[in-house]
């Protein structure tokens, strides 16, 4: 999980690790990485690990960089591979963003629950 969180912490400004949590954002919000909120140019990302599962919790680009969701996924799926674990979508508000990401791989290792 360290490794995880170091690669993904290079993405952002500001992270944060707790327990099976990680929080990364471009925003802070009362001292911890803004996730949610409708604030210009937010590009954040939520992760919930439990046993060998990564529940991507909620992915957010309202401006950020270019191709950020799609590279922040390429490193937790390169992950996940290489540490047997799986990736689920507990929450889909993307219109069509994760269909296209799980068509990219065709591996089974992202599903939409």
């Amino acid at each position: 999980m360290n490794e995880l969180y170091k690669s993904l912490s290079h993405m952002f400004p500001f992270s944060v690790m707790e327990d099976n949590i990680m929080l990364f954002s471009n925003k802070l919000k009362n001292g911890k990485p803004n996730i949610w909120g409708i604030e210009d140019h937010i590009y954040a990302l939520k992760l919930k690990i439990i046993d060998k599962t990564i529940d991507i919790v909620a992915i957010v680009n309202q401006g950020g960089p270019l191709g950020f969701a799609t590279a922040a996924i390429d490193i937790i799926h390169e992950f996940a591979i290489e540490n047997d674990y799986k990736i689920i979508i507990s929450n889909d508000e993307s219109g069509g963003f994760w269909d296209r990401i799980i068509a990219k791989y065709d591996d089974g290792i992202i599903s939409i629950i």
